[in-house]
């Protein structure tokens, strides 16, 4: 027990720091900060995410609890990801554990692991791509969502189905048990491209006043009427 590192672990919810386990018994791999463990707590058991690994513990050796299981096989957050996540913590003194797991997605915040981890979006399957122009003319609303599959090989995100192309939950199942449509990952969309403002006087003297902070940490205040360009 002595040579076993000890992980420093954050839960969510509102705990103020880590939490010290030893590594899961007849572990094969060595534990790297970023991964979830599935670890003992009270009388039930929680997910928490690695942050360190430490040698010494304010926690009797004896009374050192183990960690149930390694959760993920590579980390999900890479040490720039918790050196923000840690930050954001300190600066908004906020529970660490709260604002890693909030960082994550839902189902990575229980005990799934990726691969478990529902799919979000649907894709055509290779009979759906394959299907000829009006063979679900009987079924317009799924003829037209198979058609706007086969211009997103890749596949779009369920909720972007309902909410921009108004199918409905009926729809999808529907075909989905013709095998038309299958659960997939889509790639993120890409972020909109903005056009830039064009400033005002006014507006190019705050720019220039932050620009020449930007080697550290600063703070600024606008001062201006309702409608002089703060926002822009």
């Amino acid at each position: 027990m002595d040579s076993d590192p000890i992980l420093q672990i954050a839960l969510a919810g509102p705990l103020r720091g880590c939490f010290d386990y030893l590594p899961p018994k007849d572990q094969s791999t060595p534990p790297l900060p970023g991964c979830r463990f599935q670890v003992p707590f009270g009388r039930s058991s929680r997910v928490g995410v690695l942050i360190s690994l430490t040698d010494q513990s304010t926690v009797p050796a004896a009374k050192l609890k183990r960690a149930l299981c390694q959760l993920d096989p590579v980390p999900l957050l890479q040490p720039s990801d918790l050196r923000l996540l840690r930050w954001a913590s300190e600066y908004y003194e906020h529970p660490l554990g709260d604002v890693i797991f909030h960082a994550l997605p839902v189902n990575l915040r229980k005990n799934l692991t990726q691969a478990e981890a529902k799919p979000a979006g649907l894709r055509l399957t290779q009979t759906g791509q394959q299907l000829e122009p009006g063979s679900l003319s009987r079924a317009p609303k799924q003829q037209s969502l198979v058609e706007v599959l086969k211009q997103h090989p890749d596949g779009l995100l369920k909720s972007q189905l309902i909410a921009d192309f108004g199918t409905t939950s009926s729809v999808l199942r529907a075909l989905q048990e013709k095998g038309f449509i299958t659960p997939c990952n889509p790639p993120p969309a890409p972020l909109p491209t903005i056009e830039g403002f064009q400033l005002n006087p006014q507006q190019l003297n705050a720019v220039e006043a932050v620009r020449k902070k930007l080697d550290g940490f600063h703070a600024f205040l606008l001062n201006g009427i309702t409608g002089s360009g703060k926002t822009e």
